[in-house]
């Protein structure tokens, strides 16, 4: 059966993994008087698990365009689904789990075992970012959509799920007036 949330935890992990705690019946997220995490909250393990993967998110990024062969764990996360990080970290609170599978796909409507996990932890780490969260319209894929939708009126094709061999480019005569 499903069951609506209404998801009262904005700008934090502790905000989040407080929630979790109290409404799903997750572990206490708390921190002694000396400032020690002494909790025993598997969601907040789980979110700083996700924050420690999207910190090497940039350089990730930044390797794409120089060609680097160096990895890191986002580069390992970007070739792994976000069920098997979900059900390694999150294996007995099926209530987390399925919260954090759901922040992780937002506006997506896709399933943990057809998502990257490098989107998935980027995602939950905007969510719990202070700055908020921000999406288009229509989710991620309304970009790629548009973007076709650009390419076809001028000219160009988009083809999915071909092997790439070569890319040929043909120079264009300036027209003269």
């Amino acid at each position: 059966e499903c069951i609506p949330v209404v998801l009262n935890a904005t700008g934090s992990l502790a905000s989040l993994a407080e929630y979790c705690s109290t409404c799903l019946g997750d572990g206490f997220p708390g921190v002694d008087l000396d400032g020690k995490d002494n909790g025993n909250s598997n969601s907040l393990s789980y979110l700083r698990a996700c924050n420690q993967i999207n910190a090497g998110s940039a350089d990730y990024y930044l390797s794409k365009l120089y060609n680097a062969k160096e990895s890191n764990a986002y580069q390992e996360a970007s070739v792994r689904t976000a069920s098997a990080f979900l059900n390694k970290c999150l294996p007995l609170n099926t209530h987390v789990r399925s919260l954090m599978a759901a922040i992780g796909m937002m506006n997506e409507n896709l399933c943990p075992d057809k998502t990257s996990m490098a989107a998935h932890v980027t995602n939950i780490c905007a969510m719990t970012s202070e700055e908020g969260v921000a999406y288009p319209v229509g989710g991620p894929r309304a970009i790629c959509h548009a973007l076709t939708s650009v390419i076809e009126q001028c000219g160009g094709r988009v083809v999915a799920g071909v092997s790439l061999q070569e890319l040929l480019f043909e120079k264009l005569d300036e027209k003269k007036e």
